[in-house]
């Protein structure tokens, strides 16, 4: 009689971390020893390599010859966006974090986060952390949230209507979360794409906790997507993003009371297009943003839409007394392009 195999129990890992990479030969050996130096040691590492056209697999291959809890994935290059995707159907974690390539993990977060999920097993877990710029020398901390625990529409609200920064490193979250059927990605965006996916994980979750001390470092550098100009691809992707929020959230009973944080990223998507330089429709926008403040008034003094509201109104009123005011704003370099 032919034997059975012996039944082997696979053990999962409490964390995966995940980290696409592009290019990213030159920093991504910063990222990936914080996580082989924490304290705690039962996670594994995804490195997505998104088709780099540099030596990051050799970097990243040097690494998992030497740690077995460090997996590759191979890819070709579709953005930061897919390779996500990419990462988190390989993932085994009961918790997942997301990593950019060149972000440091303080010593002893993935122990402090262990244990803070211990205390009441949160889906989501928020924490702080800072943003370095090393070239300058400059250091920032990421703003603080206003509660210890959230259910889902108060934390949209908070995020979007008060905190201008913000990115999926700022949390771990369940991988069960992926289990309900109304997961999507949005393959097309190439800018801010973090928006969408953290508000669908945070509307998907019952239970949200805050733990308000520095567990990464976020480094500013020269070049990165975030801190350079806007290029004509990508200025107008947080307007789409606003418009597939809005669509998406419209279908939920809590689309009412979102209504204001909907707004509030809508503004900050013109602000930040204005920032950026294209000032090409801005009367367009300004005579849209008006019509925001009147019905949220308390809007127009919230952070990285307050800078330009003057801006709004002269363009509302004339195109000419815009024109002329940009001049300013360029010379306070409010507007960087």
């Amino acid at each position: 009689m032919k034997q059975k195999a012996p039944f082997v129990e696979e053990i999962f890992p409490f964390f995966s971390v995940i980290i696409p990479a592009y290019n990213s030969a030159d920093h991504i050996s910063k990222t990936i020893n914080s996580i082989l130096n924490q304290s705690f040691k039962d996670l594994e590492i995804i490195i997505v390599n998104d088709g780099s056209t540099d030596n990051t697999y050799d970097v990243i291959n040097g690494y998992s010859q030497n740690d077995k809890r460090i997996r590759i994935i191979n890819k070709k290059n579709e953005g930061v966006n897919l390779a996500r995707c990419t990462g988190i159907e390989k993932a085994k974690g009961k918790y997942i974090h997301f990593l950019d390539s060149d972000d440091i993990v303080e010593k002893d977060a993935y122990m402090t986060l262990y244990e803070k999920s211990k205390e009441n097993d949160p889906d989501m877990i928020f924490f702080d952390f800072m943003f370095l710029n090393e070239e300058e020398g400059l250091a920032e901390r990421s703003v603080s949230l206003n509660r210890l625990s959230y259910n889902a529409t108060d934390l949209i609200k908070e995020i979007w209507v008060e905190n201008e920064r913000f990115s999926v490193w700022q949390f771990i979250h369940k991988r069960s979360i992926y289990d309900k059927d109304n997961f999507v990605f949005f393959r097309r965006l190439n800018y801010g794409e973090d928006i969408l996916l953290s508000a669908w994980l945070i509307l998907n979750s019952r239970s949200i906790e805050y733990l308000p001390q520095i567990q990464l470092n976020y480094i500013i550098k020269q070049g990165s997507l975030t801190h350079s100009a806007f290029t004509a691809d990508n200025r107008y992707s947080l307007l789409i993003i606003t418009e597939i929020a809005r669509r998406h959230i419209s279908r939920l009973k809590e689309y009412e009371a979102l209504r204001p944080a909907i707004a509030a990223l809508e503004l900050r998507a013109y602000a930040t297009i204005f920032k950026f330089g294209d000032l090409s429709t801005a009367s367009l926008f300004s005579k849209r943003a008006m019509s925001i403040f009147e019905e949220f008034p308390d809007l127009k003094y919230r952070k990285g839409i307050k800078a330009f509201r003057k801006l709004f109104i002269l363009y509302y009123i004339s195109e000419n007394l815009g024109k002329i005011f940009a001049k300013y704003y360029r010379y306070k370099k409010k507007i960087i392009n």
